[in-house]
Parts: structure tokens; C-alpha cells; sequence
């Protein structure tokens, strides 16, 4: 949850209230009354009351310590503060004729304390996660919510209580409508929200061309809808839209015009199966930080002007079936920091030598792509920002001799290679190597157990 602007010097701003809804968890197959009577233990280990009459007993004794861990931070993937480990007991008493009822737990976490712990004002985010040590409960529901000294009785009342996504961001306006059983938009006039929340809505079969008459709409979030095939054409310029998210839908295409959505930052279409082309247009999207077309299992090619995305920070490319083109340029991706392909036969087994002007790359996942001897080029070498390399499961038997350049890496996989034979040189840098299951690596070599010395000793001087 982001934190209120200004809070820590806001009077008003008097905490966070912290919400678990929490029920006992049993497995699909079994009946309720079957996962406790084989699950149950006494103290000594020993499996006790096995008999139905027993059932009501023994729901008494099934306590777990739940766990609440916050965690103050300056935003996604950036640093973070642990704040406090807040812990209760619990005992399970809502077993009643087979039902279970769930089991709430709430808590004030007051601004002083956050103030205790976090002596500045860069740490805006505070994340709670919830944690059963026995594993006999699961937690239903969860939430966060600033409290004020004015609060309103109704703060969100267009939030549906049970998605919890919507719940984490609070100070965005919002219209959520996850899960309902809607076939058409129920929205006639173009209202003031920045959210339109329609994850998880089976029955919608597509969006109308009227949705682009939000203009202050700046997340749009069509996860889980199986049934949408339709994407409307966009008739005008989108200002203020920064995500789209259309993952695990059954969209065949994109039209042209979504280079009309010029300040597009995110565009989720992860697992969209029936997706067999993106449009060139998606290269006009200057501002784009984030393309996901993991298992897109149809999808032929990757746009070819894809270079032109100067913005570009995450390409994500997991899992593509297409053998009939290898991977596009790479030229212009000045931003990329994460290129993730595992998984991928986009390749036909060769990345290309231009990977080497990915000067900001951090991260560089080509997992069981099918690389063979040759197919990593030396230019690979150049990337003076790398610090994940993942190349497990490939078909290479060697590496690039000057990989020991890479001076900030600090992750090498080389895992399931079973064609490995040699490792050259390593950086100093190095902190992590994988090469488990590579039948033919030669691990007594002078020169692999010299370069871990290396490591090590760089290490103990840090």
C-alpha cells in the first residue's frame, strides 16, 4: 500500500489499520472431516483422534501462530525497511456441520511506530504479509487502511471488498467489478476514476469502443478474462492510460491504433494463447517500460522495429513455440534491464551479436532456449551492467572465454547443460555458480577451482 503524500509531517494521519480474514485450509479431495482427523498431532508427534465422534475435540486443539511481517519500502523492486513482526494465536473453533466460518483479525499500527522504525521520508510503501507457521490456515482476505482524524465513514465504496488488488492501491479512484458475471460493460456514461478494475469476468466477450471516453483512466486490468476476444480500436489519443493489462485472455490480435495509448508504460499479455501477431505500431509507444508476451503460444515474431522502444526497462518472453525466425534486433533497447527468455524457441538456437549495446542490461534469462555450441556470441561479454546470468538447460559445451569481464555479475546458472565441458575464467564478482547436472564438466580443472579461489577471496575482502 502507498502511503498517504506527506504523512509523515500530516496531523492528521494517525496510523494504518491492518484486516485478516483467515479460515482453516483442508485439501480439495478430502472432506473437511477426513483432513483433520489424518492431520491433527498431539504434542509427542503422535497422530490422535481418528474417530468421528472425537471431531469436535479435536477442532479445539488445532492453534497455529499467525504472523503478520511489515515492511516499509521506497516503491517496486527498490529497497526496503522490515518495520515490525506483528504475531497472535489463533485457535480453530468454526468447524460446524461441515461449514467453515472465517475468522477476522485487526489491529491498529499507529504513525508513531512507523516514525520509530524509519527515520525518513523516502520509504512511501508499507507491505504486510501474512504467515501461518503450521500451515493449518489459510488467510481469505487482507488489507491495509490509513486512518485519519476526519475520516469519512465510506472512503471506497466502489471497491469490491474481495479483490484484494484493488484494496493495496486505496488512494486511486476506482471502479472494481472482478468476477462479476457481466457480458457487456454496465458503464453508460463516461465517469472520474483512474482504475477500472474487470479481472476474472468469464463471461466478457469484449470491451466497447466507449471505453475510451474515460480520459482520466490510467490502469485497465482485463486479467483471467477467458472469453474476451475483442480489443477496440482506440479512435484518439489516451494521455493519461500507463497500464494495460489483457494476461490470460483469449485476444487474437492488437489493432494499429494502439499507438494511440502514447503514454502506455505497461502492457501485460502473458499467457494470451490465441495471440498470433503484435502490430509494428507498438513500436511508436515511446514511453513503454514493460512488454510481457510470455506463452503466447501462437505468436510468430516479436514486432521487428522493436529497437525503437528507448524506454523499454522489461522484455519478457518466456515460453514462445515459434521455431520459424530468430530473435529481432536488439539495436536502440538503450533502457533494457531484463531480458527474460527461458524457455523460448523464438531463437532457432543463435542470439544475435548486437545483444552487446544493452549497455543498462542487468539481467539476461535464455534458459532452455536450445543454444548450441556457438550460439552465445563473444559480444555477450561487453555487457559491463550484467549481473544475472541464467543459460541452464542449453546445448553449448563451452562459454565465451572473456566472460570473466562481466565485473558486476554476480550470478552465473549454468544447471542441466549436459553438453558443458569447460568453464573459462570467472570475475571476482561472482557470488553464486550452478552447474548441477553437467554429467560432463570437468571439475577438477585447475583453472574452474582458481577462479572460485578468486571469488572467495573477493569476497572476504568485501
Amino acid at each position: 500500500m502507498g502511503l498517504p503524500q506527506n504523512c509523515y509531517e500530516n496531523d492528521d494521519f494517525l496510523g494504518i489499520a491492518i484486516c485478516s480474514v483467515y479460515a482453516p485450509i483442508y485439501e480439495c479431495e478430502d472432506t473437511p472431516e477426513n483432513y483433520f482427523a489424518h492431520t491433527l498431532e498431539n504434542p509427542s508427534g503422535d497422530e490422535v483422534l481418528n474417530e468421528d465422534d472425537d471431531l469436535l475435540e479435536a477442532e479445539s486443539s488445532i492453534s497455529t501462530k499467525l504472523q503478520c511481517q511489515l515492511s516499509l519500502s521506497e516503491g517496486y523492486g527498490s529497497s526496503s525497511l522490515c518495520v515490525r513482526h506483528l504475531s497472535f494465536c489463533s485457535t480453530c473453533k468454526c468447524y460446524h456441520n461441515g461449514g467453515v466460518s472465517g475468522q477476522m483479525w485487526v489491529i491498529f499500527y499507529p504513525k508513531a511506530a512507523i516514525l520509530e522504525s524509519c527515520h525518513t521520508n523516502r520509504f512511501m510503501h508499507l507491505n504486510a504479509v501474512f504467515i501461518d507457521s503450521r500451515n493449518h490456515f489459510k488467510v481469505l482476505k487482507c488489507g491495509l487502511q490509513p486512518i485519519y482524524s476526519q475520516d469519512p465513514i465510506v472512503q471506497t465504496e466502489d471497491v469490491d471488498a474481495s479483490c484484494l488488488e484493488c484494496q493495496r492501491n486505496v488512494e486511486h479512484r476506482k471502479l472494481c467489478l472482478k468476477g462479476q458475471p457481466i457480458s457487456l460493460l454496465p458503464i453508460e456514461h463516461a465517469s472520474e476514476f483512474d482504475t477500472l478494475c474487470l479481472r476474472e469476468c468469464k463471461n466478457l466477450e469484449s470491451l466497447p469502443t466507449s471505453i475510451w471516453e474515460f480520459k482520466s483512466l490510467k490502469s485497465l486490468f482485463c486479467s483471467h478474462c477467458s472469453q474476451l476476444q475483442y480489443f477496440p480500436e482506440i479512435l484518439e489519443n489516451m494521455e493519461n492510460l500507463r497500464e494495460l493489462h489483457l494476461n490470460e485472455t483469449a485476444i487474437k490480435e492488437l489493432p494499429s491504433s494502439i499507438e494511440h495509448l502514447n503514454r502506455l508504460e505497461v502492457l501485460n499479455l502473458e499467457g494470451c494463447k490465441k495471440l498470433v501477431t503484435l502490430p509494428e505500431s507498438i513500436c511508436n509507444l515511446c514511453f513503454l517500460e514493460v512488454l510481457d508476451v510470455s506463452y503466447c503460444s501462437k505468436l510468430h515474431k516479436l514486432p521487428q522495429n522493436l529497437g525503437r522502444l528507448q524506454s523499454l526497462k522489461h522484455l519478457c518472453a518466456c515460453g514462445l513455440n515459434s521455431t520459424c525466425c530468430q530473435l529481432v534486433s536488439l539495436l536502440g533497447l538503450c533502457s533494457l534491464k531484463n531480458l527474460i527468455l527461458p524457455g523460448s524457441k523464438l531463437m532457432q538456437g543463435v542470439v544475435l551479436s548486437d545483444i552487446c549495446c544493452l549497455y543498462s542490461l542487468e539481467v539476461l534469462d535464455l534458459s532452455f532456449c536450445r543454444i548450441d555450441e556457438g550460439g552465445i556470441p563473444t559480444e555477450i561479454c561487453h555487457l559491463s551492467s550484467l549481473q544475472h546470468l541464467h543459460l541452464s538447460g542449453n546445448l553449448f559445451r563451452s562459454i565465451p572465454s572473456g566472460v570473466n569481464q562481466l565485473s558486476m555479475l554476480r550470478i552465473l546458472n549454468l544447471g542441466h547443460c549436459q553438453e558443458l565441458r569447460q568453464i573459462p575464467a570467472l570475475p571476482s564478482s561472482l557470488r553464486v555458480l550452478d552447474v548441477h547436472e553437467c554429467p560432463w564438466l570437468e571439475t577438477s580443472s585447475g583453472l574452474l577451482w582458481s577462479s572460485l579461489f578468486n571469488c572467495f577471496k573477493s569476497l572476504i575482502q568485501v
